[in-house]
């Protein structure tokens, strides 16, 4: 195998561990923020959660004998933000007041997690970034890879390979660079749900009544508290 295939050989190999990885993790995030301030009452929701596994672990579809320890408190999942409204954000999402138990609908979410929806799109902005200098270094060395030097004086051919060859050499090193880059980036996007293209919220929230005029829903997800 000569230079000019092992390069194209090594951005091919850049290209395909990249998108190998192009799925996101799936994770339950619900089971984060246990202790909360919401409603104008202190919560420790340990025993909701542990609860909800139990249930979730369970082979029986049937509701389960023990009710919840907190039964106001549902699951908000696969929350997908639609707009911001004066009471908090609006989701499209699926809501379960026992595991698979819910529907699908518009709810209201109270105190989101702004901060959070925030880095990560902070991240995914850092990401589209590197994958779109890495198809352009991708490109480059393929181009400097089938590069044709007709040119009649050796000499000038020569030098016109010698910088074909460099210019390979170094977009497939930047190439690389952003490969590893879109790695770690992943890998830091993985500690949030999404589905890939959207932050998405996952999370346990407290339903404390209806949008004034609609049958809107709304969840309250309280003051974090360590």
């Amino acid at each position: 195998m000569n230079g000019r295939q092992t390069a194209l050989t090594l951005v091919l190999l850049v290209a395909l561990s990249v998108r190998a990885a192009d799925a996101p993790k799936t994770n339950n995030f619900s089971y984060r923020w246990p202790h909360r301030y919401a409603n104008g009452a202190v919560y420790d929701l340990t025993p909701h959660f542990n609860w909800w596994k139990s249930v979730s672990a369970s082979s029986t579809a049937d509701l389960p004998a023990i009710p919840a320890p907190f039964p106001a408190w549902h699951r908000i999942k696969h929350g997908l933000f639609v707009k911001e409204e004066t009471l908090g954000w609006l989701l499209d999402a699926e809501v379960e007041s026992t595991p698979g138990h819910g529907d699908h609908e518009k709810v209201i979410l109270r105190s989101p997690p702004t901060a959070e929806r925030d880095k990560w799109r902070d991240l995914s902005d850092q990401l589209r970034a590197l994958e779109s200098d890495q198809q352009s270094a991708q490109a480059a060395a393929k181009a400097a890879t089938n590069g044709h030097y007709n040119v009649r004086n050796r000499f000038a051919r020569a030098q016109r390979a010698a910088a074909a060859q460099n210019q390979q050499q170094s977009s497939t090193a930047r190439a690389t660079d952003d490969a590893a880059a879109i790695r770690k980036l992943r890998d830091q996007m993985a500690a949030y749900p999404h589905d890939g293209t959207n932050y998405l919220v996952d999370l346990f929230a407290l339903k404390i009544g209806y949008k004034p005029g609609t049958a809107i829903p709304v969840y309250e997800v309280g003051y974090l508290r360590p």
